[in-house]
């Protein structure tokens, strides 16, 4: 495995592909911490980066960019296999505040099908049928336990 080497050059190059690619400026976010460490290093912080390109930070605090919370909230739902629950997510309340959505639009707004049996429901369909399979596989039987075995193991009931 080859390691990437931390230069200037470097981090000059990755500010202007983010820049390029997103049309937006470049935030801590989109760089790795040991990226974030090299820039501290040499620039002091983020903001003394955009002076060295001549750009204007748009905020004076900590901005984060939508299609930072979309990338996080659908990574989060690989991870887990099914749709995230808002407390699985740190940055929630700012996602639902920045999109003017309950969780379930920020989720339609990321692109992540969750099924819901009503309006109140909390819990997914698709999170149901993950959950169910984990039981299924774990149980070593051709067949999925019965309802009261199931009521003490972790699937969510509707």
């Amino acid at each position: 495995m080859t390691k990437k080497i931390l230069d200037k050059n470097y981090i000059l190059s990755k500010y202007d592909i983010i820049k390029a690619n997103k049309h937006r400026l470049p935030v801590s976010l989109d760089f790795t911490k040991a990226e974030n460490d090299f820039i501290r290093t040499n620039f002091q912080s983020i903001e003394k980066l955009y002076v060295y390109f001549g750009d204007q930070p748009t905020h004076g605090n900590v901005w984060i960019p939508d299609d930072i919370y979309i990338t996080e909230i659908q990574q989060l739902a690989q991870e887990l296999g099914y749709p995230p629950h808002s407390v699985d997510y740190p940055r929630s309340a700012s996602a639902i505040h920045r999109f003017k959505r309950d969780w379930k639009g920020v989720l339609e707004i990321a692109g992540i099908k969750a099924t819901f049996c009503s309006a109140q429901s909390r819990v997914s369909k698709e999170e149901i049928l993950y959950k169910s399979r984990q039981v299924f596989e774990n149980s070593n039987m051709n067949y999925l336990p019965a309802w009261k075995a199931r009521l003490s193991s972790s699937t969510p009931k509707a």
